[in-house]
């Protein structure tokens, strides 16, 4: 039994249609005298089993859920309202921004009632932030986003039928703290790694990617930042469970230094045009052609390279092979696709293939696990391709390394790789210029220094040229879909493989290069906690 009570103006419109996937449960739903009758019908009228009911006359429930801020006028009436929700659900958990953090919060939106003609003159309190709920009544769990997705309402609600601990750990403390942008404990401790998650999320869309790094803009509907916390929720540099990732992808834990995986082979393109243009035997580029070409995906995110800005990637959506060969190459610098993955769907892409870093998987991932503010975004999302990464870099820092390291002008740059512990640079002008890679490692962002996964754990599939021969590419089959993806464009023609300890190096390097990755950036994880410093994904 589920038991409901809606004290703000907001919301209720969004959690009904979570109770269509629990038929089994009776709701019974409360909210204060101003509610309008019409309102309520709207919202819970098409639900049979939804019985609208006085505070008093809520029975005992499993689960109580309460949305809204306290409002000024109504203040006593919110409060029997709140004490009855208490006593009654053995587990009380607050929807919404409002409900949260110490009342400073400037997050949620003026309702209808609230904006009508002639309140601002008739209620003293207009405009002025409410009382939180959590002021008044303790709460077992909260969700601190304005408002969200049903998909996530659901998934706590059946977490917390299932007493699964582990899982609501996160939401236990959420009630008490204000909700947090990214901006604050994550860009400006430079743990940003540029993936665009917040963007993507943001309701209003007033996050923008700018050289990089999240800044807050009036967006294309001149809506503005509400602190409504989805950023900083669904931010893969937030708190996070990376064990509970693992199992929701695989079922267990996997290897320590490799993650999961069910095989492993050294692989490139068969196609001339490819491997003529793309890095490391075009692997990648191969496997997005045969999803194209056999109707797996419509949409790919990709990076073209800048025309006005050498080597600066653009964010574009790939559609077929053609544009796949635009984007082939390894820029070696922050592109922020999972806002343009925001932005295909948003133009109807039904299928799309998500390729990125260790961190930019993790974020995808988060959304899975954690589909509060999401947007449906991982529900397009048919299977994925992991990079193997050490670092990344912003622009500036590209710039940096090729211009000042190699004093070479970015424009005269043809290729770059990394291998053999050295940055190389080929020019157009057939020169090969070797940086020790400890000397580019010094401009890698600042996120990349508490990054623990080297070969992209979580994707279905994960690539890089460390481990096979020149002109080939390590390729880890992780998943049943990522198996059903590289076979299927083995027996297409699309890739040629061979067993990874067939060749060499062979993956006593890979091995060795993530358990490098693993010690080194412990190490500073490590350190800044001494610091007194925190790292929010690694409960530090």
């Amino acid at each position: 039994m589920i038991i409901h009570a809606q004290v703000g103006i907001c919301g209720g419109c969004v959690t009904s249609k979570v109770y269509e996937k629990f038929p089994d449960e009776e709701i019974y739903y409360t909210q204060h005298s101003m509610a309008k009758e019409e309102l309520i019908e709207d919202k819970f009228g098409a639900h049979e089993k939804v019985n609208v009911v006085k505070p008093e006359e809520l029975p005992e429930a499993d689960i109580g859920i309460i949305e809204g801020p306290v409002c000024f006028q109504d203040k006593e009436e919110t409060k029997k309202i709140l004490d009855a929700m208490r006593s009654k659900a053995k587990k009380l958990v607050g929807i919404g921004v409002c409900i949260c953090g110490n009342g400073k919060n400037t997050g949620g939106f003026i309702s209808p009632i609230c904006s009508s003609d002639g309140l601002e003159r008739f209620c003293r309190f207009f405009r002025i932030r409410h009382f939180p709920a959590v002021r008044f009544v303790d709460l077992d769990y909260a969700i601190p986003i304005c408002c969200p997705t049903p998909e996530g309402i659901s998934t706590l609600i059946d977490a917390i039928l299932r007493d699964d601990e582990d899982y609501l750990k996160p939401f236990e403390k959420m009630a008490e703290e204000l909700p947090k942008s990214v901006l604050e404990d994550v860009v400006d401790e430079d743990l940003c790694i540029s993936c665009g998650a917040c963007a993507a999320t943001c309701p209003t869309r007033c996050i923008e990617i700018v050289y990089g790094k999240p800044k807050i803009e009036r967006s294309v509907n001149r809506s503005e930042c509400i602190k409504c916390g989805t950023c900083y929720f669904q931010c893969p540099r937030s708190f996070i469970d990376l064990d509970k990732l693992t199992e929701k992808v695989f079922g267990e834990l996997g290897d320590e230094s490799l993650g999961n995986y069910q095989e492993i082979y050294a692989a490139r393109s068969t196609d001339p045009e490819i491997l003529k243009i793309a890095q490391d035997g075009g692997i990648g580029t191969a496997l997005l052609s045969y999803a194209f070409e056999n109707g797996v995906v419509d949409g790919a995110a990709a990076a073209l390279r800048s025309e006005e800005n050498p080597w600066q990637p653009i964010d574009f959506i790939a559609r077929n092979k053609e544009d796949l060969l635009k984007a082939a190459g390894t820029k070696y610098s922050y592109a922020s696709i999972i806002k343009t993955t925001r932005d295909a769907i948003e133009d109807e892409f039904g299928k799309f293939a998500f390729i990125g870093t260790p961190c930019m998987i993790q974020a995808i991932k988060k959304m899975e696990l954690y589909p509060y503010g999401s947007r449906e975004i991982h529900n397009h999302i048919d299977f994925s391709i992991g990079l193997v990464c050490m670092e990344n870099f912003l622009y500036g820092s590209v710039r940096s390394i090729i211009e000042y390291e190699a004093g070479v002008p970015l424009s005269k740059v043809k290729k770059m790789d990394i291998g053999k512990g050295k940055f190389w640079v080929y020019t157009i002008d057939g020169d090969v210029i070797a940086i020790p890679l400890a000397e580019a490692a010094k401009y890698a962002g600042g996120g990349c220094h508490f990054c623990l996964d080297y070969v992209s754990e979580l994707s279905d599939i994960s690539i890089g040229s460390v481990g096979a021969p020149d002109g080939w590419s390590t390729l880890f089959v992780r998943t049943d879909k990522g198996k059903e993806i590289v076979e299927n464009a083995i027996e297409g023609g699309y890739i040629e493989v061979k067993p990874i300890d067939e060749v060499k190096p062979g993956l006593g390097l890979v091995k060795k290069l993530a358990n490098k990755k693993k010690k080194d950036n412990l190490k500073h994880v490590l350190d800044r906690k001494k610091e007194g410093k925190r790292i929010p994904y690694l409960k530090v």
